[in-house]
């Protein structure tokens, strides 16, 4: 829902349901993605690619923080003040 915000998913990914208050289109997209293919795999290849699709989650997510960055939107990317118990 908040990719959907920023610009990096189309605004549709953001609806909210009226009745239930969770983003029911990006909920049943992402059910389709992953109930297609394993209807046609077999266990074992859909456990190795659980792996792949955690790092393949993972890219997804940094890639996005890092266009939004280099689009100039920095409100997930606060200026920082060093926290330190030592004096420097």
């Amino acid at each position: 829902m908040s990719m959907s915000r920023d610009g990096l998913l189309p605004p549709s990914f953001s609806k909210i349901h009226p009745r239930f208050k969770t983003p029911y289109f990006s909920t049943v997209i992402a059910g389709i993605l992953v109930a297609v293919p394993s209807l046609f795999l077999n266990l074992t290849e859909v456990t190795d690619l659980t792996s792949i699709g955690t790092l393949f989650a993972f890219i997804l997510v940094s890639g996005g923080c890092w266009y939004c960055k280099a689009a100039g939107k920095n409100m997930i990317f606060p200026t920082m003040k060093r926290v330190s118990r030592f004096r420097t």
